[in-house]
């Protein structure tokens, strides 16, 4: 992770590049973009894992605000 020089106010993405602060820091910090995109997610038999745990957990959010909706309302 690279630092940048404080002076320069700048966050968001350019190119390959995403500039970002931490909360707590005033610094700027840099790195590369990287990581499967959500296509190859959505389609890559490498993926069917992930895509088999992300389906169990929208599930248990559902069933988790089935119960909190009613019990919010108390």
């Amino acid at each position: 992770m690279a630092n940048v020089d404080p002076d320069i106010k700048i966050t968001g993405s350019m190119q390959n590049i995403s500039f970002y602060k931490i909360r707590g820091s005033e610094q700027t910090y840099s790195r590369r973009k990287g990581g499967p995109t959500a296509e190859q997610i959505k389609n890559d038999p490498q993926f069917e894992v992930t895509r088999k745990n992300n389906k169990e957990f929208g599930g248990r959010s559902a069933a988790a605000r089935a119960v909190a909706n009613p019990l919010s309302k108390l």
